[in-house]
């Protein structure tokens, strides 16, 4: 059996930290205003879309953790490829 039962989903995680970025970014955080737009229309974008704003928030976060999951399994591939078998996962 493989010590190492995370490692057969590492890839994956690499795929679900883009594909929930994607969504946190694109379909649930709606257009803000221009980067040069005075102060008022940035603080009446934030109260008209809160709630898109933090699902989108949410979701970048949830992909987060799969991002640093990714990470963690690269890690411990490149540490396996490189001669180092008997390093932890997270160190």
């Amino acid at each position: 059996m493989n010590d190492d039962r995370y490692v057969e989903y590492g890839a994956a995680t690499g795929i679900v930290f883009v594909v929930l970025s994607i969504i946190g970014f694109a379909v649930v955080i709606p257009a803000p205003p221009d980067l040069n737009a005075p102060a008022q229309d940035w603080s009446s974008y934030f109260l008209a879309h809160h709630s898109a704003v933090r699902a989108g928030v949410v979701i970048l976060a949830v992909g987060f953790f799969f991002y640093i999951w990714f990470l963690g399994t690269l890690t411990s591939v490149l540490r396996i490829a490189s001669g180092h078998q008997g390093c932890p996962r997270l160190r």
